[in-house]
């Protein structure tokens, strides 16, 4: 990754003026995609199937991604004691909040235990120069698969490739977290930092977007060929643990290979959403508001599944299509009617306490008629 992207000076510094609201773009179509893979399913091998299962893999590593820019953002604009407060809150309430929800008959592995640990994590690293990010990130890349293959061989007992809830006990809600469930610390870590990194550069540089696109798109189609071609020289592994997974790219393997061309997309994706967010804010205004709201939208959609699982989901691609787009035309009338009156999501106000000096949603308040101009507010 620090070759693709050369030297941390070769990208502009980042200004520190008005909310990205390509951000909120990339954040939405992020939701979408984790929503599109809790509604249908993702290995049918028609033409329609396949496009359906894109964001299989890659739509949460994109959510980790623009978590890992926000908590950048948030450090150039707040205080340490702002910030401080901000983080405890979001591990407090996406630790507890993620292992509840999966208590749920949805279905779905629930990732904000492991964003809340990430973010908590992120606040020691918010000193950190840029190089030493991208030395943690691969470094992280590298040793987290090594480490969850090391733990299906030697404690299998351990992995069920599931996420945690409070009925596993605290040795396997631990393990789970860091290691071996479904987004281990350890392994999830690296598109998050890639993230910081990425949130310390001006992100509404031109420049800076057409670099996103370039590297992120050759990342993510290199590390699928690699993949490819390690498999037709070395044969495609079984289901049993081994080493020999380790160059494999399947979604949700945590092999170095999927991390490396989920995160090249996820990079590739904002850096478009970026782009367009200057320049055709209006028609995109309905994602922008979306994306504000994306927590909520993820928790009610959980919830919603629990509650109606067989009527808000479908085995045929072209049915589970149908419902997403309902879903999200639902979602987006009610974030804009929402909006209208608050400044910001219910879920997301309990993270951007007012109570709190320096830290509430109030900050950086500007009036309604500059809300989608290209320089607002940064605080994700």
């Amino acid at each position: 990754m620090r070759a693709a992207f050369h030297s941390a000076s070769a990208w502009p510094a980042p200004r520190t003026a008005g909310r990205i609201t390509g951000l909120d773009v990339a954040r939405c179509l992020a939701i979408i995609g984790m929503v599109a893979v809790h509604v249908g399913p993702t290995g049918h091998e028609s033409a329609l199937g396949l496009l359906y299962a894109v964001p299989h893999g890659r739509a949460s590593i994109l959510f980790l991604l623009l978590a890992g820019i926000g908590l950048s953002l948030l450090a150039a604009k707040w205080s340490t004691a702002a910030l401080k407060a901000r983080i405890f809150r979001t591990f407090v309430l996406f630790l507890l909040g993620g292992l509840a929800l999966q208590h749920l008959e949805h279905e779905a592995n629930i990732i904000l235990a492991t964003y809340g640990l990430l973010f908590a994590g992120g606040f020691l690293l918010v000193g950190a120069s840029q190089r030493w990010l991208l030395i943690l990130a691969a470094a992280l890349l590298a040793l987290g698969p090594l480490v969850f293959i090391w733990t299906q061989l030697a404690a299998s007992e351990l992995v069920s490739r599931t996420a945690p809830t409070f009925s596993d006990g605290l040795p396997v809600i631990t393990a789970k977290l860091f290691v071996a469930g479904r987004y281990p610390v350890l392994t999830w870590a690296a598109p998050f930092l890639v993230g910081m990194w990425l949130g310390r550069c001006d992100l509404q540089s031109r420049q800076v977007q057409m670099r996103m696109i370039l590297y992120g798109t050759m990342s993510a189609a290199g590390a699928l060929a690699l993949s490819a071609v390690a498999r037709w020289s070395l044969g495609v592994p079984g289901d049993a643990p081994g080493w020999s997974h380790l160059y494999m790219a399947s979604p949700h393997s945590l092999m170095p290979l999927w991390l490396i061309s989920a995160t090249g997309a996820a990079t590739a994706v904002t850096g478009v959403c970026l782009w367009l967010g200057n320049r055709v804010r209006h028609p995109l205004r309905p994602a922008i508001e979306l994306g504000r709201m994306a927590l909520t939208f993820y928790v009610v959609h959980l919830i919603a599944l629990h509650f109606w699982h067989d009527a808000l989901t479908a085995h045929a691609p072209a049915d589970a299509l149908l419902k997403v787009l309902a879903m999200v035309a639902v979602a987006a009338v009610v974030a804009h009617l929402w909006l209208r009156m608050y400044r910001c999501g219910p879920l997301e106000a309990l993270l951007s306490s007012p109570r709190h000096p320096g830290a509430g949603i109030r900050r950086h308040e500007r009036t309604d008629e500059s809300r989608y101009r290209p320089a607002e507010r940064l605080d994700h």
